[in-house]
């Protein structure tokens, strides 16, 4: 008890009644603890999710935060994948062609495919049967299905990552002229930002990408969108710039 006290920076006393039931937690004291025990963003917001939920006094805030712990708590949709696989289907039609396929009156002629990506028909059909061999799309009855359905490489460095979401920059480019308002969302922001906050900013932007999905997808899909989110620096490190306006 002593221990986890010290580590934890409270007093032994202090501890025991939280243990014992006869002390309860706020939300501010809940995150501090959760700091000092050094855990990741996502476990501290969940820790913190749940202690909010258990002093909620209105059944409307009891659901939306019952909402949010179930969100925390649940299982990544997305399929991950080895990065020597991912080489193998890393150019920006690959995904695009396993996407296709959850379109109303999808197509599995390569022609069709060709057409609505703005492909090549060769490449339409090599890309189809290289997705076949390699079990990412399986074939019953004459149609085509997904197996997998969506997949993520983990965060892994890579070139052939690296390729893919250059290629996926340059069609957002064509994008910008190519298409209107409506058909678009493209928006941007600058900020300073303190650094010790990148951990839950990640969890922030995973987190909106599943509810996007969970949220765009249906059972009547007519096109398929690619969402892009960069978020990276725009200033230098100050010890470098330090070094490069440093006199000879």
């Amino acid at each position: 008890m002593r221990s986890y006290a010290r580590d934890m920076k409270v007093s032994v006393s202090f501890l025991s009644r939280l243990l014992a039931g006869s002390k309860s937690l706020g939300p501010d004291r809940a995150n501090d603890l959760a700091r000092n025990l050094g855990w990741e963003s996502k476990r501290r917001l969940a820790f913190v999710t749940l202690v909010r939920l258990e002093s909620a006094k209105s059944d409307s805030l009891k659901t939306e935060l019952s909402n949010e712990v179930d969100q925390l708590f649940a299982v990544d949709s997305f399929q991950p994948v080895e990065v020597d696989l991912f080489k193998m289907i890393s150019e920006w039609h690959y995904s695009s062609i396993l996407e296709l396929l959850d379109t109303e009156g999808f197509d599995s002629n390569p022609r069709w495919v060709a057409r609505r990506l703005g492909i090549g028909e060769v490449e339409a059909a090599l890309a189809i049967d290289r997705l076949k061999r390699i079990g990412f799309i399986v074939e019953k009855d004459d149609k085509l299905f997904k197996s997998n359905p969506a997949i993520s490489t983990g965060g892994v460095p890579s070139s052939a990552i690296r390729k893919f979401h250059t290629q996926m920059l340059k069609k957002a480019e064509v994008a910008v002229e190519g298409q209107s308002l409506e058909e678009r969302d493209l928006s941007g922001v600058t900020l300073a930002i303190d650094v010790r906050k990148l951990g839950e900013v990640k969890e922030l932007i995973g987190k909106f990408r599943r509810d996007l999905i969970k949220l765009a997808k249906t059972d009547t899909n007519q096109e398929v969108y690619h969402l892009a989110i960069q978020f990276f620096k725009v200033s230098q490190k100050t010890e470098l710039l330090t070094k490069k306006t440093k006199p000879h």
